[in-house]
Parts: structure tokens; sequence; C-alpha cells
């Protein structure tokens, strides 16, 4: 099975983006949640690789680093930040999205004024995916920045 690259790179983002609290050990982390972000989205895979795997790995390695029990208050949040989904709706193959992608997917049509067809030449799916994928990153940094400040 070929694993995407796109679903690869924001793996090793959110492996990365905790690089304050772990330091070095960011980088055995992002090449281990690349891989489980992209398993978790391959096609017939459990999204519980993703979802789960990556927060567990994440946060036991912000607790090793920082031995803070407070790490562990980030499990629930990352979880739900990443349950909500990115998916940008799509006719080909036909998709709803997730509803944070709809959201974005209409907000960012609205606001520019593109036609509400899929094969308009505007730009709106990339837009849409860029606000949806950067929201649940945001989601998850937050979900484990504010215990690890709150507590320092």
């Amino acid at each position: 099975m070929k694993l995407n690259a796109e679903e690869r790179i924001y793996g090793a983002v959110f492996g990365l983006s905790m690089f304050p609290w772990t330091g070095w050990l960011a980088i055995p982390i992002a090449i281990n949640c690349s891989l489980l972000w992209a398993w978790g989205g391959a096609p017939g895979q459990k999204k519980i690789w993703r979802r789960g795997g990556c927060v567990i790995i994440q946060t036991a390695a912000v607790f090793v680093s920082t031995a803070n029990p407070w790490a562990y208050a980030a499990i629930i949040p990352a979880f739900v930040f990443l349950s909500l989904g990115y998916g940008i709706p799509s006719q080909f193959p036909e998709d709803a999205g997730s509803t944070l992608g709809a959201f974005y997917y209409k907000l960012v049509r609205r606001i520019s004024g593109c036609p509400w067809h899929y094969k308009s030449p505007c730009r709106a799916e990339l837009y849409a995916n860029i606000l949806t994928r950067g929201t649940i990153m945001l989601g998850l940094w937050l979900s484990f920045a504010i215990p690890m400040w709150a507590t320092s």
C-alpha cells in the first residue's frame, strides 16, 4: 500500500510541532507520526492510527521530556480536534467532506465570489484546505501548549 505523501507531511509537522517541549526527540517522533498519520488516512484503514497513535506518542514524548504529568491532559482535546476531520467537499469522488471543511469551503466561496460549481478556475478548494488543516493543527498544538504553559 502506498502512503499519501501529503498526509506524511502533516504527520511530520505534528511531530515536529512539539519541539519546544521534546527537543531533538521531535525528529523520531515526526517520523513515527508521519507514518501513522498517512496509515490512518490510507484507504480501508482506521483513522484511530492517526487520532490515537500520533496523540499517544506525542503525549508520552512530552511527558518523558518534561516529567510534567499535565502532558496527559492533552490526550482528550487532541483526539477531539483530530476527530473533527479536515476533508473538503468534492464531486469526483463524491464526498461531502467534514463539517469544518464544508464550513471553510462555503466561506471561501462566499468571500471570493467564486461560482458554486466545482470546475471553476478559482482556488477555493486550496484555500479552504489550508484554513481547515490550519485550524486542526492550531487546535492540536494548543491542546498540548495550554496544559504545559499553565503548569510551568
